[in-house]
């Protein structure tokens, strides 16, 4: 059986945000996980194409070569969602 976890783990991770406390994992993770979240919903907005995902990236990569993989992700679905309104 997997250990319990107390009632109030996840409330810790609230108030410190709440206080301005950032935890150093949450502070290493934040990005990647933005990025994982970005990529999701370019994803079900290409219909779980991950080809065509990727080839709007490439196309924001391309045109911004020096922005991060983050503002690559957002670009692609605003451009997404211009081209399919």
């Amino acid at each position: 059986a997997l250990p319990r976890r107390p009632p109030c783990e996840g409330a810790g991770s609230a108030l410190r945000r709440l206080f301005g406390k950032e935890d150093a994992a949450e502070a290493l993770f934040a990005g990647a996980l933005q990025q994982a979240e970005l990529y999701q919903e370019l994803l079900r907005k290409v219909n779980g194409d991950p080809a065509a995902a990727e080839r709007l990236i490439e196309y924001e990569k391309q045109r911004l070569p020096e922005a991060a993989r983050a503002a690559w992700l957002r670009n692609a679905i605003q451009h997404w969602e211009r081209d399919n309104q």
